[in-house]
């Protein structure tokens, strides 16, 4: 009898150790990803460099209390890297590797980790390792590239150039102008390194021509628009055709005042997209400084059809028939492009029109 009740005791503290230690072992898990729920609503101060003492704490807690979770010692390496500590970064993203070693975000990381501290070959090693992990993301390529393009060697720029080119090629959504801002950056603008990198491609041709429109290096952004024309030709991309055709047309009429040159580009762009009411704008406007009045009248038309809300076709219509001696019909345009003109440019489009209505 009291063998059975001993037993049963013994039982019974068994039991509640169990359930005491599964209760501590669900509020480690719950405690910690509470914390880091927490810091994910940081993430804009992470990006911009402003950790706080509090978010490295909390950090710190969820790494103790769930030291098995490879995101949460990834993510302390990010705020070590952020504060330049790239020991301890260092550290947190070995551990991270040692939890999860297949992540190729994880050993990119490391591996930038590693070059901020000069460590080169180790550095390249886990780049490679990334590179192996994930073959296809752009992100890899992209920093792989930047790593070579460090390198004084030629071996070192040969490696850059097939990497860039590789992550260019990878880009899912287009080229934006701030990553060749990064690489002409880092290459002192040299025009003719970006465009041995940029694939042969329409859209990301079309891409790198408007960068070095925005850098104003017109003769260079001419040449890529032109040839990402050849290019959207032999892919049947009427689009990036009739955009480049525009552009061009820009450069030569508002850039360089050439408004001989830039007809032929005008054109091309309405032939190719008739229902774009900004190219017809703009022919509209080559013909007018041409002094082709009705050929401009009838390109304000289009644009005006194609969007009636154009309060700027009316204003061009009324200067056009202006020129023309069709004062009634100019008229009914300036007091039409006053009546409707809206949104920014209302109020000039408005003191334009009432002056040349005073004139008439």
């Amino acid at each position: 009898m009291k063998l059975t009740r001993q037993i049963a005791i013994y039982n019974f503290i068994f039991f509640a150790l169990c359930i005491f230690f599964l209760q501590y072992f669900l509020w480690q898990k719950y405690a910690a990803a509470r914390i880091y729920e927490k810091n994910k609503k940081v993430d804009i101060a992470n990006g911009l460099g402003l950790i706080k003492e509090e978010v490295m704490n909390s950090l710190r807690s969820a790494v103790r209390l769930n030291p098995l979770v490879s995101e949460y010692q990834f993510k302390l390496a990010q705020v070590f890297l952020s504060q330049n500590d790239f020991v301890l970064a260092k550290k947190k993203a070995v551990d991270a590797l040692l939890l999860e070693p297949t992540n190729y975000f994880y050993h990119l990381e490391l591996a930038n980790i590693l070059a901020s501290m000069n460590e080169t070959a180790p550095a390249e090693t886990e780049f490679l390792k990334a590179l192996n992990l994930g073959p296809m993301s752009f992100l890899t390529h992209y920093e792989l590239a930047k790593f070579y393009s460090l390198r004084t060697e030629s071996f070192g720029r040969q490696r850059a150039r097939a990497e860039f080119k590789k992550a260019i090629s990878l880009w899912e959504k287009g080229v934006g102008v701030d990553i060749f801002e990064e690489i002409f950056s880092l290459y002192r603008g040299d025009y003719v390194f970006l465009a041995g990198i940029v694939p042969n491609n329409a859209n990301l041709r079309f891409s790198f021509a408007q960068f070095l429109r925005g850098k104003k290096k017109y003769p260079e952004s001419i040449r890529e628009y032109k040839k990402s024309i050849i290019l959207a030709r032999k892919e049947n991309d009427k689009n990036t055709q009739a955009e480049a055709y525009n552009w061009i047309g820009v450069i030569y009429s508002f850039e360089k005042k050439q408004f001989s040159e830039a007809l032929p580009y005008f054109e091309q762009a309405v032939q190719l997209s008739p229902r774009n009411a900004v190219f017809a704008h703009n022919l509209g406007d080559c013909y007018f400084r041409l002094k082709q009045y009705g050929q401009a009248s009838e390109s304000f038309e289009t644009a005006l059809a194609i969007d009636p809300t154009r309060s700027i076709e009316m204003l061009c219509l009324g200067y056009s028939y202006e020129m023309l001696g069709l004062k009634d019909k100019a008229k009914f345009f300036f007091e039409e492009a006053i009546r409707s003109a809206s949104g920014d440019e209302a109020e000039t489009i408005k003191k334009e029109a009432r002056a040349r209505l005073n004139k008439i």
